[in-house]
């Protein structure tokens, strides 16, 4: 069985129901920029306790963010990057593992589009090769999970109520305080990523005054 990680809680969640019921059992992470340890070290905790694999692959959306020239408006990368899909990267996974079915932690609770996306599969899209082990499951119900299986939230939960995954003012300024060396490797990538906390804090000011 396949396993989509991001880090958050549903999905950790979702790890652990499926290695409680499946022998073998894969894990893939999407990432934005490769390799900031924060995050790294949280996927290593994972693969050490369940015991199993999570594969590194870029996150779907860096096809459009970098054609679009998000926050790297002069990188010839933008001109070369393929638009992509999540499905493009369930193919590429499904086909380094040979493993056809992937487990994602999306709720119906989470927002109408899945609960009515999740409820016209019943929680498992045959067509589509996903199952939704916890689609019923409420916050209360998650964060109650964890609490009695005693798994720890990654590291950001500290200072956000959310996983990194999106180049935002908020996430982009907790990194850059708590992690400045994943954050000068989101700089190497992303070299205008800055202007994302200058706005926010133009802002802030521009409310005080």
């Amino acid at each position: 069985m396949l396993v989509g990680i991001s880090c958050g809680k549903d999905s950790i969640v979702t790890l652990d129901l499926c290695r409680r019921y499946f022998m073998h059992l894969t894990g893939y992470f999407m990432y934005l920029v490769p390799g900031l340890q924060f995050q790294e070290k949280y996927l290593t905790y994972l693969e050490e306790r369940y015991r199993f694999n999570i594969i590194r692959v870029p996150h779907w959306q860096l096809g459009e963010m970098f054609r679009f020239g998000s926050y790297a408006p002069h990188t010839k990368i933008r001109f070369e990057c393929p638009q992509l899909e999540i499905k493009d990267i369930e193919q590429d996974i499904r086909e380094q593992t040979g493993i056809r079915y992937i487990c994602y932690g999306s709720r119906k609770s989470d927002s109408l589009e899945r609960s009515a996306m999740i409820g016209s599969c019943g929680g498992i899209n045959e067509e589509a090769g996903r199952i939704y082990p916890i689609a019923d499951f409420t916050t209360k119900d998650v964060m109650q999970y964890l609490r009695l299986r005693k798994i720890p939230l990654a590291p950001e939960y500290a200072y956000m109520k959310r996983s990194f995954g999106r180049l935002w003012d908020e996430e982009l300024m907790m990194i850059r305080t708590h992690w400045p060396e994943d954050y000068e490797r989101i700089r190497e990538v992303f070299p205008y990523v800055e202007a994302a906390i200058q706005r926010k804090q133009f802002a802030e000011r521009a409310a005080g005054q």
